[in-house]
């Protein structure tokens, strides 16, 4: 298959329209927001009251939080950050 090229006679359908900017700028910043979140610090604080970055390996991330807060908190956290 070799590279896509507009074609006047076969306009491209809504489905195959590039998505329009604001609508890309928003997702970008959402998905930035979102990535900021620690979800780790979060779960481990709310859960069992343990702060995840001064226990264990002090990494906010899903295992540290497995390890140190218990499965289903580390699952979560895995889910969340994924």
């Amino acid at each position: 298959m070799g590279p896509l090229r507009y074609n006047p006679r076969n306009p491209p359908t809504m489905e195959h329209r590039p998505m329009n900017m604001p609508v890309l700028l928003l997702a970008l910043a959402l998905s930035y927001l979102l990535g900021a979140v620690p979800f780790a610090v979060l779960v481990g604080k709310r859960l069992r009251g343990i702060d995840v970055q001064r226990t264990g390996s002090g990494n906010a991330g899903a295992m540290n939080t497995f390890r140190n807060v218990g499965r289903g908190a580390g699952v979560l956290v895995a889910l969340l950050d994924g």
